[in-house]
Formats: structure tokens, sequence, C-alpha cells
């Protein structure tokens, strides 16, 4: 896995402030033993898609590395991910269309109305 300039300034900036080349040392070094996933787990901000692929090293825990066409994209942080859902205001679902109540045909009235 060859990680992209982005990978290594986001591993900077999530993870470690080393120098560049430590960077993309440790990224190679993790990537070469993380557990691949074509699912993302629970926190990552993600949507899984075709040919994208979720590396957790067990070297860097609670860290998620993105892989396409094996270069890693970018690098997420659990503690940074669960910071942006805290941040992020919750959104209403949209409101159900509203359904007119039954109304029971008069007695001894046309049977159209029953319809």
């Amino acid at each position: 896995m060859f990680p992209t300039r982005h990978a290594v300034e986001r591993f900077q900036q999530r993870v470690a402030a080393v120098s560049t080349a430590e960077a993309f040392r440790q990224l190679q070094s993790a990537a070469s033993t993380a557990r691949v996933r074509a699912t993302p787990r629970w926190w990552t901000p993600v949507k899984p898609a075709a040919g994208l692929l979720f590396l957790y090293p067990a070297s860097l825990p609670g860290v998620c590395l993105l892989v396409r066409d094996g270069a890693i994209l970018t690098v997420y942080q659990r503690s940074q991910c669960q910071a942006w859902r805290v941040a992020r205001p919750r959104q209403r679902p949209p409101a159900p269309a509203r359904r007119h109540p039954y109304r029971r045909p008069a007695v001894g009235g046309p049977l159209e109305e029953a319809a």
C-alpha cells in the first residue's frame, strides 16, 4: 500500500505529529498488518463503495485507513469522528404525508361513499 500526500498530512494532523518520512513509514507499516474490511466500522464516517477498502491496524487502535487501488487515500481517528458527530446538528426526518381519516358512510346512504 502506498500512502498519498493527503493521507500523510491527515496522519500528521489526526494521529501523530511526526515528520513526513516517519508518517509515511508508519502508514506503510500499519497498512501491511491491518485488518482489511469492505464495510466500515460504525464510527467511520464514510459509506462503503465499490473498490473502497477500510483498513484497521492493530498497531494503531482507533485509526482507519481508506484505501482504493492500492493507495491510502486518507486517515480517520475514532475520537475525531465522534467529535464530528456531536458537533453536527441532528436533522429531523421529514413528516409523513397526512392521511385523511376514514369516514363511515351514513346508515341507508349510497354505497359509493364507502369507497
